[in-house]
Order: C-alpha cells, then sequence, then structure tokens
C-alpha cells in the first residue's frame, strides 16, 4: 500500500518472518491464533500500522534482490580463493 496504512500477516514459514518482525508472525494451521491476530489488526492504531509498514518497507528497499546477488557473488568468489590454498598437514 502507498500509503502506508496496512499490516502484514506472515506464516513462520516464510523466510521473510526472519527479516520482517515487524510483520504479525502466525501459523497458517493455527485457526485461533491466526483469528487472535486479524483481531489484533482491526484494533491496532493507524500510528503503530503505518510505523510496523515504513520499518518492513525500509528492510525491503534495503535487502533486495541486488544486494542477495551480490553477496552471493562474494561468497562464492570467497570460497574459490579459499579452495586454491594448499592445504597444510596437521
Amino acid at each position: 500500500r502507498f500509503d502506508e496504512d496496512g499490516v502484514l500477516i506472515l506464516s513462520p514459514f516464510t523466510g521473510s518472518a526472519q527479516e520482517l518482525t515487524d510483520a504479525l508472525i502466525v501459523n497458517p494451521y493455527a485457526v485461533e491464533q491466526f483469528a487472535d491476530a486479524i483481531h489484533q489488526v482491526v484494533v491496532m492504531s493507524r500510528d503503530e500500522r503505518r510505523f510496523r509498514m515504513i520499518q518492513m518497507r525500509d528492510i525491503v528497499q534495503e535487502n533486495n534482490i541486488y544486494k542477495w546477488a551480490a553477496m552471493m557473488v562474494v561468497d562464492l568468489m570467497q570460497g574459490a580463493r579459499r579452495s586454491r590454498r594448499p592445504v597444510q598437514s596437521r
């Protein structure tokens, strides 16, 4: 949402749940827990909804696919350098 007024509900089984800690993390198989999360959204103040959404949007903008790809390349290059080093015997 462009007005930053919303709430994200994520399953703990998603990788993004570890990064987007301002989301409401709910086991999708726990019906009562899911209902409680929806209730929490309904009673949550607009200020809190906006704060959470802005925090998460900042994280997503910072940790985008380009940063991830660059980190993967760096990790691969470091692994290649390590594999070229001679193995020392004990």
